[in-house]
């Protein structure tokens, strides 16, 4: 995952996602941190939240560094969403 985004190979990883999930073999808290950064990084808000929203469907509801990553994409969003970092922020602290 982490590769597929430094190469820019962003939508192909993201269904590798997909497929894990659907296929009931998640990944686990760092998969879904590295494919958020990934997307952060590469200015994809949207692929980010998905995998945010994949992440916590799968139960990954106790990993502090997904929500800080969730977070993080937000704030590298142009512009900023800050309404949606502040719903993250809430959700972390479930």
């Amino acid at each position: 995952i982490k590769t597929a985004g430094r190469t820019g190979m962003l939508d192909r990883a993201m269904q590798v996602v997909r497929d894990m999930n659907s296929e009931r073999c998640a990944g686990d808290g760092i998969t879904y941190v590295s494919m958020v950064d990934a997307c952060a990084r590469a200015g994809r808000t949207d692929l980010a939240m998905e995998t945010y929203r994949l992440a916590l469907d799968a139960g990954e509801t106790g990993c502090i560094q997904l929500y800080a990553a969730a977070i993080g994409a937000c704030a590298k969003a142009t512009p900023a969403d800050i309404d949606t970092a502040l719903e993250i922020y809430h959700d972390s602290k479930r």
